[in-house]
């Protein structure tokens, strides 16, 4: 009787077993079948289309036999990733003729989406039982994030999941040790192929294979016998020639790698590693650039945007380890499997990864995160203690219960997610990212061609034209033209679709989005996502226009017009500060600037008009904060640099200034006026050969460029070599004679060779244009060699009230307030080269001045 009972209960769990296997199947094929339904409503993704263009020029690269090199370089740096997935997808439209190549990415993405989803499973199941594979399955399948990147994420979810495919298989593989056959390392070489042909990162998969193996080596007991240590090696010797394979296998349909198999890897590694983006995030209620987010981006992402009982799940997992035994094979397991979603993060952290767009580039680690929380749930409600089951039951329905409405209510645009820590996504708008992949474009796109376009001819703007090109493809009579939401006032359009992303958190919260004029919203639970507006008076674009003509009066009465309808335009506000500060009336300008930045703390330009102003009013130092706002919202803003470098050049802090007109030219070369500005300080301080040299390398590229070649000659003069600098004068092009600067001088030269009428003659033209620090010198100098010392010590005075860095005139006050104290007007110096020192020398006799000789 006794045998008879424990038969029965062996049959009792052998049928459950069964079941739950079953179960997994079932649940399984059913998912397959609904994701790549689903699929079909997806939106276009953010770079969904630079991966089609460059899958094609792959597809040419092969097809011409290497001789296309198109796909071996790429300006968004596309040719660094092997994107299998993509130029596989491009080869099979290609060959079979699909048009709607966009569905057919979407389809065969939610496959791979699928994939992920059914290995993370298996390996549950092959851990902690069927029961644990299908509670894998549901929350995969419910993690928002997971599914809304299967439907378009060709580069991200392809990764994750052979990344989980592979994982599944090593599992297995310490499962066979030590005879481990050929059939159990074959999907492991592929899986890890698999991994490098998407992203050269593939290949942190070796290590963990030679690390697993390792381990279990090591921890044998006597590992150190020979017979041990033979079998070890030989095992190591066998996973390296795995890897091998793997790694070249991975290769084939990646050009780049493809054509230099080992240098160019290890390039695309080091660049990837530092992978250099500057996005604007909206990321704890604050607009930051990705690469100054805190450390900590990637880790609260998933925790705040990943269904709870995920964590949960892995908290009972954590206890389950204390309280169930298990064996070296089972812990090994849990180890590389905790080590695959720990370390990743991890290392992204020690290195400071430039991470951006939530958590989609560490969507990878997720999967075996999963497949442990999965262990942990499936021992709470497979647990023989009931009350313990009926908790993890319930824990487990409870926790899947927000996820599973999110799902259902928010099809296409799941992967707009966040969790209870954060208050849903009601919780997060306005502190988080939502629809950073432009998901919401497609279904703006449907309702205007349902309501709006009926073959008028209409302009549409979008912050993402691509995308709306591609939904409005068959609408000839629309035109579609690209314009960020923050400039939309500037560009001329009819109708527009404005997703939320990139929206100052201010404008968000203070219910200017959706603007107005808006005809349709795109809607997440609560929040609008996306939205088609309607323009609501021409008046704005009108204004613009108008100014670019200098039309002042004309500009000023439409953006008046305009804010008449509109108020909380930041754009208008900015554009009635730009005419003011055109016309110098730069107290008002601020005025208006500064409402339009308490319209929009985000507006970029208004930050850089801002600087500009204030730098204009002699309000350095406030100039330097609104310049490094500016900088913070873009670094690579080269204007903020370069009013940066006025302010500190303003506050005689020279070596700041140098390097901020170095920032801006470091962001752009060909940004002349800080080589201009970074000349002017350097012959300021009197370093003549270094200002020549800076000139120079704007006349490299700009052979007549006027202020460059009269900084030289300039120079020439200062360092009294004036024959030189008479020879550049000399050089100008026609028609430059009555250029402010090359009046200036002229004017010094006349001076200097005491042609007096001739100085005054320019002195008379130079006043006709609005006095500047260095006409007050030039004057100073004119007074001064006619012996007028009180008149030159004014001038000079107005000069420094005027520019307080001009140090000429700071020099030459100083030594000349010092002679006329000791009772001498002569001025003299310890550097007999410096223009100086004959500025102030008694009248001589009129010499010939070379530039009023004849030819």
């Amino acid at each position: 009787m006794s045998k008879f009972n424990n038969l029965s209960f062996l049959t009792q769990a052998g049928k459950e077993k069964n079941t739950h296997k079953l179960i997994f199947i079932g649940i399984s094929v059913m998912l397959l079948g609904i994701m790549s339904i689903l699929s079909q409503d997806a939106g276009i993704s953010g770079d969904e289309y630079f991966h089609v263009d460059h899958a094609e020029s792959v597809w040419n690269f092969y097809k011409s036999m290497g001789k296309d090199k198109a796909a071996l370089y790429n300006d968004h740096t596309l040719h660094l990733y092997g994107q299998s997935l993509d130029n596989l997808v491009h080869i099979f439209n290609e060959l079979f003729g699909i048009d709607n190549i966009y569905d057919s990415r979407h389809f065969f993405n939610s496959v791979v989406g699928w994939l992920l989803i059914l290995f993370t499973g298996l390996t549950a199941a092959s851990l902690f039982g069927w029961q644990a594979g299908y509670i894998a399955l549901l929350l995969m399948f419910f993690s928002p994030r997971i599914l809304g990147h299967s439907f378009n994420n060709l580069k991200d979810i392809p990764f994750a999941a052979s990344y989980s495919f592979t994982l599944y298989f090593l599992v297995r593989f310490i499962k066979s040790l030590p005879n481990v056959g050929f059939k159990t390392y074959l999907p492991i070489v592929l899986g890890m192929a698999w991994a490098i042909s998407l992203r050269i990162g593939g290949i942190i998969l070796i290590p963990y294979f030679v690390m697993l193996v390792g381990l279990y080596y090591i921890s044998e007991k006597g590992f150190l016998k020979p017979d041990n240590i033979k079998k070890g090696s030989k095992q190591l010797v066998l996973v390296g020639l795995a890897s091998l394979a793997a790694y070249f296998l991975g290769l084939i349909l990646w050009p780049f790698g493809l054509v230099s198999p080992i240098k160019n890897p290890l390039l695309t590694l080091s660049k990837m590693t530092n992978y250099q983006m500057n996005l604007n995030q909206l990321f704890e209620g604050v607009i930051q650039n990705s690469q100054d987010l805190p450390w900590y981006y990637g880790l609260k992402y998933i925790a705040i945007s990943s269904p709870i009982i995920v964590g949960f799940g892995f908290v009972a997992f954590l206890a389950f380890l204390f309280v169930k035994k298990a064996d070296k094979k089972k812990y090994l397991s849990y180890y590389i499997l905790f080590f695959a979603f720990a370390f990743p993060l991890a290392y992204t952290i020690y290195q400071n990864s430039n991470l951006y767009g939530g958590w989609r580039h560490l969507l990878w680690v997720y999967g075996p995160l999963v497949a442990l929380s999965s262990g942990g749930l499936a021992y709470l409600a497979g647990n023989k203690t009931k009350w313990l089951s009926y908790a993890g039951i319930a824990l487990l329905v409870a926790g899947l219960y927000k996820p599973f409405i999110h799902t259902i209510k928010n099809h296409p645009h799941q992967y707009v997610y966040y969790n209870q820590l954060v208050g849903g996504v009601n919780g997060a708008y306005g502190k988080y990212e939502m629809d950073y992949y432009y998901h919401g474009i497609r279904e703006c796109a449907d309702f205007l061609k349902e309501n709006i376009i009926a073959d008028q001819k209409i302009t549409i703007a979008s912050d993402h034209a691509r995308i709306a090109k591609d939904f409005l493809k068959d609408e000839t009579a629309v035109t579609i033209a690209y314009s960020r939401y923050h400039e939309k006032n500037k560009k001329e359009w009819d109708y527009a679709i404005w997703t939320n992303t990139h929206i100052h958190p201010a404008q968000l919260n203070n219910n200017q989005w959706p603007p107005s004029g808006t005809l349709h919203k795109v809607m997440v639970d609560t929040v609008c996502i996306a939205a088609v507006v309607k323009r609501v008076s021409y008046a704005d674009i009108k204004g613009f226009q108008a100014m670019r003509k200098n039309k002042f009066d004309e500009a000023e009465k439409y953006f008046h017009e305009f804010l008449e309808l509109y108020p909380n335009a930041e754009e208008i506000w900015e554009g009635l500060g730009i005419i003011y500060k055109l016309q110098q009336k730069n107290d008002l300008a601020l005025e208006k600037i500064n409402k339009a930045i308490e319209l929009n703390p985000g507006q970029l330009s208004s930050y850089v008009h801002q600087a500009e102003v204030l730098n204009n009013l002699k309000r350095y130092r406030e100039a330097l904060v609104a310049a490094d706002k500016a900088l913070s919202l873009n670094p690579t803003i080269s204007e903020g640099s370069y009013q940066k470098g006025l302010a500190y050049k303003n506050l005689n802090n020279p070596g700041e200034a140098v390097r901020a007109f170095q920032d801006a030219i470091n962001t752009n070369n060909q940004y002349y006026k800080a080589y201009h500005a970074i000349g002017e300080v350097l012959t300021s301080y009197r370093k003549y050969n270094e200002a020549i040299d800076i000139y120079s390398q704007v006349l490299r590229s700009r052979e007549n460029d006027l202020k460059s070649q009269i900084g030289i000659a300039k120079c020439y003069h200062l360092m009294n070599n004036n024959e030189k600098c008479i020879e550049l004068i000399k050089k100008l092009p026609r028609g430059t004679a009555n250029h402010i600067d090359v009046m200036k001088l002229q004017c010094r030269l006349a001076i200097q060779y005491n042609d007096l009428k001739r100085a005054a003659d320019l002195i008379k033209r130079l006043e006709r244009n609005e006095p500047d620090s260095e006409t007050y010198v030039i004057k100073a100098l004119y007074a001064a060699r006619q012996n007028q010392i009180e008149p030159g010590l004014s001038y000079l005075q107005l000069a420094i009230d005027m520019d307080a860095a001009n140090r000429e005139a700071i020099d030459i006050l100083n030594r000349l307030s010092q002679a006329t104290k000791n009772g001498n007007n002569t001025l003299k110096t310890d550097k007999p080269n410096q223009q100086q020192s004959i500025m102030f020398a008694q009248p001589k006799r009129k010499q010939t001045n070379p530039l009023r000789q004849k030819p």
